[in-house]
C-alpha cells in the first residue's frame, strides 16, 4: 500500500490507490481518521479514494486504513497501516 497521497487535482497521485491483488474475495476496505471514524470504505478494490468525506475535503494529516479479504488460498488475512494526506 503507498503511505502518501495529495489531492490537489494536479493530476498526479490524487487518488489513493490500495495496491490490487489477483483472486481476492469477501474484500472490506475502510480508511478512519484519528478518531477511529470511518470516513471512506468500499468492498470494491477499483473504488479509490478521493481524499473526501461526505463531500468535504479531508484535511491534511495521518489517516488510518484496514483491509480484510480471503486470498487465493481461501485464508482470511486482515492488514492495516497509515497514510499521509498532503494537498
Amino acid at each position: 500500500m503507498p503511505n502518501v497521497f495529495s489531492p490537489n487535482n494536479d493530476d498526479s497521485n490524487d487518488l489513493f490507490v490500495p495496491v490490487k491483488y489477483k483472486n481476492l474475495k469477501n474484500v472490506k476496505f475502510n480508511i478512519m481518521n484519528h478518531w477511529g471514524n470511518i470516513i471512506f470504505e468500499t468492498d470494491e478494490l477499483s473504488i479509490d479514494w478521493d481524499g473526501k468525506f461526505k463531500d468535504i475535503e479531508c484535511d491534511d494529516g495521518v489517516y488510518f486504513w484496514n483491509i480484510q479479504y480471503t486470498n487465493h488460498q481461501s485464508k482470511d488475512v486482515n492488514k492495516h497501516g497509515h497514510l499521509t494526506l498532503i494537498r
